[in-house]
């Protein structure tokens, strides 16, 4: 680990400067531009990526994706998923936050998804190895100019007993390790032990730690109607540092059709939030065109947040 903090010291600088910036950060400022408050995943086109979708048509990888997003959506935030990393060595995330700057972007955000790291095992030895592999994830997504990393507590269905005093220690040492290297941790309302609300905010309250906080994400409320979702994310809200404003279905027109995104936008923006919206879109049902449906979650995300 030692020689990964020695490779890029210009990456943690940039980390850190992005996260005193305010625009990472829920209690932010609000940045003048408010394109700048805008940036989407990968996994939104997942289709174009050959890690994804081996059959790919003209293919695009994370080298290129900044570039792409700048090109179609004039946005320079960008969230990359470690399921799109083409090598995990530290040249090629150095290359990766590169390419970035290259095309006047930068990664806010590295998801990572992996199953085989469980923060809440049971067994020393297994939660050792996790919380090792969240770390190297950590290094990597500090070469790539990132100033956060998502990681799962576990991939395991919901119900799974789970130590909640386990999963606490476990993330405020990441935290911990996090704070020397610039790269904040991130616990999202997803799978496993933190597919529910309260989980999450269990896992974040719990850590009480600056450098663990928590991922909003739209679509991953179990709520059945507009007033829960808004409910659901109100209660998260003051645990988070990053919106995965995320799109599930769509109509023939890619507009969005499952829930109403204008107020859960309205509601962050009421209670304070001044981050970034990372939009996602990852449904059962997806848009014909992922770019225009893109498009359109921006312009209804940037028309209803405070002053629009």
């Amino acid at each position: 680990m030692a020689g990964w903090l020695e490779l890029d010291r210009r990456a943690l600088v940039m980390g850190a400067t992005g996260l005193l910036a305010g625009c990472a950060s829920g209690l932010g400022r609000q940045p003048q531009d408010p394109m700048a408050r805008l940036g989407v995943s990968s996994p939104s086109f997942r289709h174009l990526f050959r890690r994804s979708n081996p059959r790919a048509v003209d293919p695009i990888d994370l080298v290129g994706f900044p570039a792409f997003v700048k090109a179609q959506l004039g946005l320079a935030n960008v969230e990359i998923w470690s399921l799109h990393f083409d090598a995990q060595t530290p040249e090629y995330c150095e290359g990766l936050r590169r390419a970035a700057e290259t095309a006047g972007s930068r990664i806010i955000n590295v998801q990572l998804d992996d199953p085989s790291l469980d923060l809440s095992a049971a067994d020393d030895a297994a939660r050792q190895r996790a919380i090792a592999g969240v770390k190297a994830w950590m290094d990597r997504a500090r070469l790539c100019g990132s100033p956060s990393l998502r990681t799962n507590v576990n991939i395991l269905p919901p119900k799974t007993p789970v130590s909640l005093a386990t999963v606490i220690a476990s993330c405020r040492t990441l935290a911990d390790y996090g704070q020397a290297i610039g790269v904040k941790l991130l616990i999202e309302n997803h799978v496993g032990y933190t597919a529910t609300i309260d989980n999450t905010i269990a896992v974040v309250a719990g850590a009480d730690h600056r450098w663990c906080r928590a991922i909003a994400d739209w679509g991953n409320s179990p709520a059945t109607d507009d007033a829960q979702r808004v409910a659901d994310m109100t209660r998260l809200m003051p645990y988070v540092d990053l919106v995965s404003a995320k799109g599930v279905a769509f109509d023939p027109a890619n507009r969005h059709i499952a829930y109403d995104i204008a107020k859960l936008v309205q509601a962050a923006e009421a209670g304070g939030y001044r981050g970034l919206y990372s939009i996602e879109l990852y449904g059962p049902t997806a848009p014909q065109d992922s770019v225009a449906a893109a498009r359109q979650m921006v312009d209804t995300v940037s028309a209803n947040w405070r002053g629009a």
